[in-house]
């Protein structure tokens, strides 16, 4: 038994039945030629983001060709479907963009009643509408969506009573989902504000001012600008420096010298090498690239065991019983750029890297502070997994309810609403009665 059939009121029906007489199930323009300014909008895939339109970036074609594809033209509330590239995505058309066109990778579906456009948009994007459309193309979001097997996709049609309660549900509940999502994706920036306010606060002493009023006889923890017992010391006087036994290989001759030991560049591992360089463990330090000012990576991490560096990195260490974890987050937290050179290739050399001042603690108070920015950090790793989990939760949320309203569970069915059977019947009557719309060509 189809489940419509359990559901009060509850019909079903082929798309190609319910669009409207005067249109057609169609694909748009073919070659949208050069932009033209004050042209006609033409949306394409890459316009329908989140299952709406965005029109930020819209395409304008010329009336001349907007009047040679005159027959995919949309109104406000024509239903979207992209059919090549990208297969399935959904959006209605919105009132201000009335009479744009389309391309040839989206099909156009205007309803015969407008007001179905929200409950069709979410037949279409439910977990059964996906599968009904993936079907079509061969199992493949990637393939290509015919018109004609488009036009014969089947959807359940609830009363039209009916569909306007569940479209006001939808509306209810898909407005705290994207609340939810809101927030959720603001997360990652306040937990990478929270790393740099511990890097600054590790820096400057005050995330270890309770171990030293514990471990100190000094009533004065500070001086200036850095407690008791720290020094300023210039990188090149307090760091020893590796970079002599520093070797770039091309990627060419690497490709004969695949082994075990991580080659590293610039900003952390490219490869895998048979031979290596230095051993033990290291800071390094981008010499060059975009990262130096963009600081996408970070600049310094460390490097341990038996590994092989080329010219892309200053390979620097502690001196001994002080701590290259410390000397790594240190660098990281600095703005590098007075000691940078050049802009379009950006670079640290040693004698500028040299000079770039390093507040020294103790080592004892060295090893304090790194044991507590990874416990902090690790606290924020964990956040970030549960913000993960949680984005993953709600992306599934959305496609629940849209399942929960394609199985008529999102709103109560009531007797008193006029049949879906009634409305398919007015909505056959009509199309029998208009003069028929050109039908589109057979595939994009």
């Amino acid at each position: 038994m189809n489940h419509t059939e359990k559901l009060t009121g509850w019909a079903s029906s082929k798309l190609a039945e319910i669009i409207s007489p005067q249109s057609s199930i169609c694909y748009g323009v073919l070659m949208p030629g050069e932009f033209t300014p004050n042209g006609i909008p033409l949306i394409r895939v890459k316009d329908i983001n989140k299952n709406i339109v965005n029109d930020e970036q819209i395409f304008l074609i010329s009336q001349e060709l907007d009047s040679e594809f005159k027959r995919s033209k949309v109104t406000a509330g024509t239903i979207l479907i992209s059919i090549q590239g990208t297969v399935g995505c959904v959006a209605i058309t919105p009132e201000h963009l009335e009479n744009a066109n389309i391309s040839r990778t989206i099909a156009k579906l205007e309803l015969a009643e407008p007001v179905m456009s929200k409950w069709i948009w979410a037949s279409l994007l439910s977990p059964q509408g996906q599968e009904k459309m993936l079907e079509e193309t061969g199992g493949s979001t990637r393939a290509s969506l015919n018109i004609s097997a488009l036009r014969e996709i089947e959807l359940p049609i609830p009363p039209l009573a009916e569909q306007t309660r569940i479209a006001q549900k939808l509306d209810e509940l898909l407005a705290q989902v994207d609340t939810l999502k809101a927030r959720i994706d603001g997360i990652p920036a306040l937990l990478k504000r929270f790393r740099q306010s511990v890097l600054a606060a590790a820096v400057s002493g005050r995330l270890t001012e309770e171990w030293r009023s514990a471990n100190s006889d000094s009533k004065s923890q500070h001086n200036s600008n850095m407690p008791v017992g720290w020094s300023q010391i210039p990188l090149g006087r307090y760091a020893i420096n590796f970079d002599g036994a520093r070797r770039p290989i091309s990627a060419k001759e690497r490709e004969s010298l695949k082994g075990d030991y991580p080659y590293f560049g610039a900003t952390g591992q490219i490869d895998s090498i048979d031979g290596y360089t230095h051993e033990g463990e290291f800071v390094l330090v981008g010499e060059d690239g975009a990262n130096l000012l963009t600081r996408a990576k970070p600049i310094a991490f460390i490097a341990q065991g038996k590994i092989w560096v080329n010219n892309h990195a200053h390979v620097i260490a502690s001196p001994t019983g002080h701590s290259n974890s410390y000397l790594a987050f240190y660098l990281n937290t600095l703005d590098i750029t007075p000691w940078v050179s050049g802009s379009a290739q950006p670079k640290l050399n040693q004698k500028n890297m040299n000079e770039i001042p390093v507040f020294v603690p103790p080592p004892e108070e060295q090893t304090e502070i790194v044991c507590h920015i990874e416990q902090l950090f690790a606290f924020a790793d964990q956040l970030e997994a549960k913000v993960a989990s949680a984005k993953s939760s709600i992306d599934q949320l959305t496609q629940s309810i849209l399942a929960k309203a394609f199985r008529g569970e999102l709103v109560p069915q009531d007797p008193n609403d006029e049949p879906a059977s009634v409305l398919l019947e007015r909505i056959k009557a009509q199309r029998a009665a208009a003069p028929k719309a050109r039908r589109a060509r057979k595939a994009p």
